[in-house]
């Protein structure tokens, strides 16, 4: 149980903050910017995509989680990335990401 719980503070916010970024500001939304040549075309798949995934994340079937954990990520990925596309400063939206991460690891454990 211990070794969980510490996975879930020290190695897990630090392997999703890195990854999630680049994956989807670093990379997705710049390739969607350039594909569709349009922004905001490339913000709502991006957006969309980055909330989504947070539905298994844990995983637990139940339709009310699922729910839940998609539209308390979506409000957060439409805030962040507009915030990208002005400021560029991908390692501070790491760094951020990190912490909110880490902060919702040590909460859960209590």
């Amino acid at each position: 149980m211990i070794w969980g719980a510490l996975f879930s503070i020290i190695v897990f916010p630090v392997v999703w903050g890195f990854t999630e970024e680049i994956t989807y500001a670093g990379y997705a939304f710049p390739q969607l910017q350039i594909i569709t040549k349009n922004t905001w075309i490339a913000y709502a798949p991006v957006a969309f995509f980055w909330a989504f995934q947070h539905v298994v994340l844990p995983l637990r079937f139940n339709p009310n989680f699922i729910l839940y954990r998609f539209f308390s990520s979506l409000p957060i990925a439409l805030v962040v990335l507009p915030i990208y596309m002005k400021k560029r400063r991908l390692f501070l939206f790491i760094v951020a990401h990190w912490a909110a991460d880490c902060l919702s690891a040590v909460l859960e454990t209590m």
